[in-house]
């Protein structure tokens, strides 16, 4: 398994979650989901939803220079139709002044990631 500084090595634009209060805890790990193409088992780890909520906000804020003003998500914990889905979905997005297209490219990109990793377990 990769750790979080492999990760940055060989990925230096996932340099997201430095600024964030919950790094030391969940940035590692959330870093390394982000560097996979496919996760490595098929049960996600618990998370916060406040924790998670940040972790997408700072990845889109960081994602393009012209989504720095982005806000952030609501994220709420919805029911599953099937064992390969998630427990959470964005249910709620605050743009700010970003550039709601560029945003909206990588909000979609990082959710999905995140999904494949994590639930909400609060």
């Amino acid at each position: 398994m990769m750790t979080g500084l492999e990760a940055l090595r060989h990925l230096p634009k996932l340099r997201l979650f430095y600024d964030s209060p919950y790094y030391k805890n969940i940035g590692e790990q959330i870093m390394i989901s982000l560097a996979r193409k496919r996760p490595l088992s098929s049960s996600r780890e618990q998370i916060k939803s406040a924790v998670l909520e940040d972790a997408i906000a700072t990845a889109v804020k960081r994602s393009n220079p012209s989504c720095e003003a982005f806000i952030g998500v609501f994220v709420k914990r919805s029911a599953r139709n099937s064992r390969d889905e998630a427990n959470w979905d964005v249910r709620g997005i605050k743009f700010g002044k970003a550039e709601r297209e560029h945003c909206n490219a990588a909000l979609s990109v990082i959710v999905d990631r995140l999904k494949r990793e994590f639930e909400i377990s609060d």
